[in-house]
């Protein structure tokens, strides 16, 4: 486990796992794994133990500054001190320069600085993967830092906000069904932080999926992001799927990211 300082204020936690034979003279790709919504520890960081079998370096981070050892009961008392397991997304939402999600950004930058840091890395690959918040947050880390040379998203959260103004289902985190949440002044922000903005910004190669059950980041949202991204791409389509994908579509993500190593 390591703790990354993002800036004077803030820190985040990530579990960095390497192959075995991992040494400064062995160089390797990376891979950045931001986590999907909510207040809660880090995801067991040996799930994806083909990872590493397979010659990559995977840091799975947390956005809060909380320690992932906590107990769970904490992490439950501290969601409820926010005043919900999400709150945080509407978190100084009034402003964009105050807004609880521009440190989050700025963290998924700096832990690819960690990443592209260490003696290990191979100098070249430098890739991010997640999923619903996770996927939003690996497309906005592809749209800032140049240095990531390949994307994998799962129905990317935080895409298309206020659809709902224009007749549409608007994404993840739904501010239609919060009080007072599209007014001018938080749309604006809405909009600067969107999924969208940085979709148009990716020049890596782009692996996305998505199914046309989710309700927890409708289908039409996805769309909108894969539309706009202008970059190498590639789409797996499941109908059935709702909010979640397989361990058939997990390991061909890795597979996939496999074959962009240069």
């Amino acid at each position: 486990m390591l703790k990354i300082r993002t800036d004077n204020n803030h820190y985040v936690y990530g579990y960095l796992t390497k192959p075995k034979d991992a040494s400064s003279e062995k160089k390797y790709p990376v891979v950045l794994c931001p986590p999907g919504a909510g207040i809660k520890t880090i995801k067991e960081p040996m799930r994806n133990t083909y990872y590493v079998k397979n010659g990559f370096i995977r840091l799975e981070m947390e956005i809060h500054g909380l320690h992932p050892e906590m107990t769970a009961d904490q992490f439950a008392e501290i969601s409820t001190a926010f005043g919900g397991e999400n709150y945080y997304l509407e978190n100084g939402i009034d402003n964009r320069e105050n807004y609880y999600m521009k440190h989050v950004y700025v963290a998924c930058v700096r832990a690819m600085d960690y990443l592209t840091s260490l003696p290990e890395w191979d100098g070249v690959n430098a890739f991010v993967q997640g999923g619903s918040q996770g996927g939003a947050l690996s497309i906005i880390t592809a749209g800032l830092d140049k240095r990531v040379t390949a994307c994998v998203v799962n129905h990317p959260a935080l895409s298309d906000m206020a659809g709902y103004l224009d007749g549409r289902a608007g994404g993840y985190p739904h501010f239609n069904n919060m009080n007072k949440m599209l007014t001018p002044e938080k749309v604006e922000t809405m909009a600067y932080y969107d999924v969208v903005n940085f979709a148009m910004r990716v020049e890596c190669p782009v692996y996305m999926t998505w199914g046309y059950n989710d309700v927890t980041c409708p289908p039409t949202t996805s769309y909108i992001v894969w539309n706009l991204i202008t970059s190498q791409k590639e789409s797996l389509i499941t109908p059935i799927n709702e909010h979640w994908t397989t361990e058939e579509i997990n390991y061909g993500q890795m597979e996939w990211l496999k074959k962009q190593i240069k």
